[in-house]
């Protein structure tokens, strides 16, 4: 099993935070773009849901040319507010070993991708709040 994270720091109270990781995949423009892009809307399951603490979701990951679902992607949200309207996020990335071979090996890059959008979009969540 494959893994990667960050920890980082965000002038943004923790409900704000929360609430928006928690529902991101939930909105349109999410539901649009998986469309225009992969053809469809990856299930992406809420596994685990502690209000302003944790989150986990998963979902089955795809093959590009098949279409038929192999291995998984887990990914996690850790919580911790700082006070003074900031907050402390730990986000992670799991694979299982039978993804990482079927993407002879770049499924750790993506998996970087996706984690680093994920703070790419906090950053403008950030900006908007100020």
């Amino acid at each position: 099993m494959g893994k990667i994270s960050t920890k980082l720091e965000i002038n943004i109270e923790i409900d704000v935070v929360y609430n928006n990781l928690k529902n991101r995949y939930n909105s349109e423009r999410f539901k649009k773009a998986s469309i225009d892009t992969k053809g469809y809307v990856p299930p992406i399951e809420l596994i685990k849901n502690e209000v302003n603490s944790k989150l986990v979701f998963k979902a089955k990951g795809t093959d590009s040319l098949t279409k038929m679902k192999i291995g998984e992607w887990k990914w996690s949200y850790d919580f911790r507010d700082l006070g003074e309207k900031r907050t402390e996020i730990i986000i992670s990335y799991e694979w299982s070993s039978l993804m990482e071979f079927l993407s002879f090996f770049t499924i750790k890059h993506q998996a970087a991708n996706e984690l680093t959008e994920t703070v790419l979009s906090l950053d403008s969540l950030e900006y908007l709040n100020v």
